[in-house]
């Protein structure tokens, strides 16, 4: 039997599957660990930067939405990175935990 995940499908997926991986390990800019029902409810405010730092094909796969991608395996990472606004307040997601850890740092 062949199963068809539909786009609301695959992202609902997706952020429960994030939702999960962010209460475990993902960090926010001044390096707390938020709990799902906090990085939500920050994610809908309108001075926050979600920042994606997973691979462009990671990201290609299915993103938050409104979420900034910068890979920060990239060489280009800290140049790139200069360039957030860090007055505001800047949540960091990635797959398991660990690329975020290091691009919050």
């Amino acid at each position: 039997m062949k199963t068809i995940l539909t786009k609301g499908s695959l992202q609902r997926f997706f952020f429960v599957t994030l939702l999960l991986v962010v209460n475990a390990s993902c960090t926010s800019q001044s390096g707390n660990v938020l709990a799902p029902k906090d990085f939500k409810s920050k994610m809908g405010q309108p001075s926050v930067t979600v920042l994606d730092v997973r691979t462009r094909e990671e990201y290609s796969e299915g993103h938050l939405e409104k979420a900034a991608n910068i890979n920060v395996n990239s060489n280009a990472f800290e140049s790139l990175a200069t360039k957030l606004d860090k007055a505001k307040p800047i949540l960091i997601y990635c797959k398991g935990g660990g690329r975020s850890k290091k691009a919050a740092d």
